[in-house]
């Protein structure tokens, strides 16, 4: 869950504060010898219970087996093969503090794909929501996709 957030982010919201719920101080519990916990984990807890009511946890494995066994390129002899099928004009977007999709992966592959001969633009949105910026600031993913439509 903490890598859809960026490090800044998670810095300005939890740093290495204790919980906010309860009396969990882990500066003063682990001196006592219990597990108290930072406030990260009251933020993970929520997010844990708010998935569970938003997923089917057999879903959930489908999605990411999906995602973990997604490869367009797998069928064809090269990348360039893959890719010079592509006949749509594609807007790859990298979100400046992406874990799971870093922008310079995301860059790259729109390269790769520019170099098939296809039509491929790179757009950057500069964000400290990590991998949840197009859900954080949706406004600011349509301004620079804008230009894409008109």
């Amino acid at each position: 869950m903490i890598s859809y957030k960026s490090v800044p982010l998670l810095e300005e919201r939890f740093a290495r504060k204790p919980n906010r719920y309860g009396d969990e101080n882990p500066f003063i519990s682990a001196a006592a010898g219990q597990n108290g916990r930072f406030d990260v984990a009251g933020y993970l807890d929520y997010q844990g219970q708010s998935f569970i009511s938003r997923f089917d946890p057999n879903s959930y494995v489908s999605i990411t087996r999906t995602m973990d066994i997604f490869d367009p390129v797998r069928a064809h002899e090269t990348p360039y093969a893959a890719y010079a099928r592509i006949a749509a004009h594609l807007t790859l977007v990298g979100i400046s503090t992406d874990w799971l999709f870093p922008p310079e992966d995301v860059r790259s592959l729109a390269a790769i794909i520019r170099a098939a001969g296809a039509r491929c633009d790179y757009r950057e949105m500069a964000s400290n929501h990590g991998h949840d910026a197009f859900l954080a600031e949706p406004d600011t993913l349509v301004r620079l996709l804008t230009p894409v439509f008109e």
